[in-house]
């Protein structure tokens, strides 16, 4: 963030060169809120507020990709992205948009069990980027610095990391209470 609102230098090969700061600031912004108030939702947040910052986390996952995405079609690819970084990208931003919106979705239907489902799946997309980490350092250990197609993948899979968490953890949950689950 302090690079990108200019108070340190850059570095030449950021991620984030060329990128809208406004944009980047946003995106960061309010994926960093939704993660904070997903987390306290989902954790400890009595009735009333847990509808209340349902309406929130439907906002600000909204501002967030769509930031996300005025981002991605603005950067210039880097020479150390490959060819599917930016479809991935979009897969991911269209998955945490498609997940929020159809947990909302069935809060209003009231079917709450497909609700807590769908908003699993979209707190694992928005703790995604904080899991890439748990992916690249195994992968650069072994790896050396990534570039191309090993480089984007390693860059989406903490994303795949947390669905496959989340799939799991519902998996478990739904044996113990012989709830269906999606496979």
């Amino acid at each position: 963030m302090a690079a990108i609102a200019g108070w340190i230098p850059l570095q030449p090969d950021a991620a984030t060169n060329g990128a809208p700061p406004v944009a980047l600031v946003t995106h960061i912004i309010a994926a960093n809120l939704f993660c904070l108030i997903g987390a306290w939702q989902v954790t400890l947040a009595p009735r009333q507020a847990h509808r209340w910052a349902g309406h929130a986390l439907l906002c600000l996952g909204t501002v967030a990709v769509v930031a996300g995405l005025a981002a991605i079609v603005n950067t210039p690819i880097r020479p150390a992205d490959g060819p599917l970084v930016n479809v991935l990208r979009w897969v991911v931003a269209l998955g945490w948009l498609g997940t929020l919106w159809l947990g909302a979705r069935a809060a209003w239907q009231r079917d709450f069990a497909r609700h807590g489902i769908w908003m699993a799946y979209a707190l694992a997309f928005a703790f995604g980027a904080g899991s890439t980490i748990l992916v690249a350092i195994p992968v650069e250990l072994v790896f050396g610095e990534t570039s191309g197609v090993l480089y984007d993948l390693t860059l989406n899979g903490g994303y795949v990391l947390n669905l496959i968490v989340v799939t799991l953890i519902l998996r478990r949950r739904a044996a113990r209470r012989q709830v269906p689950v999606w496979s």
